[in-house]
């Protein structure tokens, strides 16, 4: 934890553990809110859909890529019943 002085136009500085941590570089758009009374920092995606292309399979294994493959998967578990 680190203590930091805000400046008088209300800058602050992100502490570079928490830049690297997080991945913010700098130019990046940041969305800053309140949550639970709680000022937040979110980094926003420079291109939404690119930067989340293929996150479901990464995230969940279990996510098939095909429709194929998962009308494949019910009949072998409708088969095991």
């Amino acid at each position: 934890m680190s203590i930091n002085k805000m400046s008088y136009k209300g800058q602050v500085v992100i502490p570079k553990q928490l830049r690297e941590k997080y991945g913010l570089k700098p130019e990046q758009n940041i969305k800053i809110t309140e949550i639970d009374g709680h000022i937040a920092i979110i980094p926003l995606l420079d291109d939404p859909i690119k930067d989340t292309r293929g996150i479901l399979k990464k995230t969940h294994p279990m996510i098939v890529s095909s429709a194929d493959e998962l009308i494949k998967e019910y009949r072998e578990e409708e088969k095991s019943l």
